[in-house]
């Protein structure tokens, strides 16, 4: 189906309807996007939740790779820890926890 469209300029021109499989791509990342809010949303009351699971995220990944595990998991969590609660910048966290991890350790 066509729909008549003025612009701001008063020109008339046909607008096509936007198809079904689009559309339902468009509510489906909506709803995604929404859903992705709340995640965060929830885990910013909640960092310790987000620590654990980058804590675990990083030991399995240490674990596949073969470095320090504990101090991989460790690190992760602690990086999320300052995302979470001190709002601090990605890059900043990481830098921050492997200064912790290499003060620690050496």
């Amino acid at each position: 189906m066509a729909e008549d469209c003025t612009n701001p300029t008063g020109e008339t021109r046909v607008m096509k309807k936007t198809p079904a499989p689009v559309r339902h791509l468009n509510a489906l990342e909506r709803r995604l996007e929404n859903a992705g809010d709340h995640l965060w949303a929830e885990l910013r009351k909640r960092p310790y939740v987000g620590s654990a699971i980058a804590g675990g995220v990083g030991l399995a990944l240490a674990s596949a790779v073969g470095i320090a595990e504990l101090a991989a998991a460790g690190g992760a969590a602690y990086a999320c820890f300052l995302v979470l609660k001190r709002r601090e910048s990605p890059a900043k966290a990481i830098r921050d926890a492997f200064q912790l991890e290499k003060e620690c350790f050496d």
